[in-house]
């Protein structure tokens, strides 16, 4: 029937908000947060990470500041930092406290630049459940320099 008014059950939303994380030397570096709820046990979350070279205004990515076949050396490098992060001594370990497989981690594209490294962000579900939540993991250039591209756009952060 129309002319019943919606109760409060019905509390659904979406909201989003935006926040410049870094911008030096013709790199700007911004993240995106998205929230909603539709029912059921809890909200969802995601953060979306964008940078952008000023000079083009085109978005840079992984390939524009790696070498070639990165993925599986970075994917080790991001789990043995997940590892680091979570206090336990084997990647393998990371199952146990609540990470999905540790040979499903890889680079996947949703990372910030800025002057200390790169940090990739999961968002829940994607590496782990919602419990974990959003997971972020900082690498610094020191950690990655060998798998970055000597002339890419992000050479003067990294030798500044």
């Amino acid at each position: 029937n129309s002319d019943n008014p919606v109760g409060a059950w019905y509390s659904y939303y979406e909201s989003s908000t935006d926040a410049i994380v870094f911008n030096r030397m013709g790199i700007l570096s911004y993240t995106v947060r998205f929230e909603n709820y539709t029912g059921g046990a809890h909200g969802g979350h995601s953060y979306n990470n964008y940078v952008i070279d000023l000079s083009t205004g085109k978005a840079i990515t992984e390939e524009d500041i790696f070498i070639k076949d990165y993925q599986d050396k970075l994917a080790q490098i991001i789990v043995n930092q997940l590892a680091k992060d979570n206090h336990v001594e084997d990647p393998k370990e990371l199952e146990n406290v609540g990470f999905f497989s540790v040979e499903d981690i890889f680079p996947n594209g949703n990372f910030l630049i800025h002057e200390q490294g790169i940090t990739y962000y999961f968002n829940e579900y994607e590496i782990a459940p919602y419990v974990i939540g959003l997971v972020q993991v900082d690498l610094p250039y020191s950690d990655i320099r060998h798998l970055l591209q000597p002339e890419s756009i992000i050479s003067p952060l990294i030798n500044s």
